[in-house]
């Protein structure tokens, strides 16, 4: 990421984009076209094979985007898969870390949702370039998780490269959060506050840049 883009992390939940009636492909478009650059492929619900398939078909249009500008898409939980593919990876808390092979590699990340994962991410080798870290408010999507709010800056202070804040984060409550060139903020269920057209994930993506550009 490097701070080369904006500092929306927005993520394709494959649940809630069928739910919304809008494919990955219309997804991408929409989100490029509002000047996203970060997008991180989420599927729980087809098996890993299924998503390689659904990825290869995409892959054309991913590297057309990213060969205009610095655009970043993520692959999570799926190491092997994305490593084949050559895209960057998200693993979460019990997933294994990548074998020392992903030094040739662009980019990884680890999910974290406390100040003593945060320490053990450290720790890693090889290091994950950026952590997600929270949930920072209560979500749609993960509406168990714990809000790791109270501790931002405390790991803002141990971890000293770039993070992404998740869980919850709407228009509404961006500005509660701190902002600096290293910080990201990801986006799920907000991409539809307006809609679920492509038109109104590109509005939606556009506003929440300009709400960035502006704390």
């Amino acid at each position: 990421m490097n701070g080369q883009c904006p500092g929306l992390y927005g993520i394709y939940d494959e649940e809630t984009s069928r739910k919304n009636g809008i494919t990955l492909e219309e997804f991408i478009h929409a989100f490029a076209g509002g000047g996203g650059r970060i997008l991180q492929y989420r599927n729980k619900m087809d098996p890993p094979e299924g998503v390689r398939k659904i990825l290869e078909k995409k892959l054309p249009l991913i590297n057309s985007l990213s060969a205009d500008v610095p655009f970043h898409f993520i692959l999570n939980d799926y190491a092997e898969i994305a490593i084949r593919l050559g895209i960057p990876f998200h693993l979460g808390q019990t997933d294994p870390a990548p074998s020392g092979a992903v030094g040739e590699f662009t980019m990884w990340g680890r999910s974290t949702h406390t100040l003593k994962e945060v320490e053990a991410a450290l720790r890693e080798f090889p290091p994950p370039d950026y952590i997600g870290f929270g949930a920072m408010f209560p979500s749609p999507t993960k509406k168990a998780a714990a809000v790791a709010f109270p501790a931002v800056e405390s790991v803002l202070e141990k971890w000293n490269k770039e993070i992404v804040f998740i869980g919850g984060i709407t228009l509404d409550n961006l500005r509660m959060l701190p902002a600096s060139p290293r910080i990201f903020h990801a986006v799920i269920s907000d991409f539809f506050r307006y809609g679920n057209t492509p038109a109104d994930v590109e509005r939606y993506t556009r506003e929440f840049i300009d709400n960035l550009n502006h704390k």
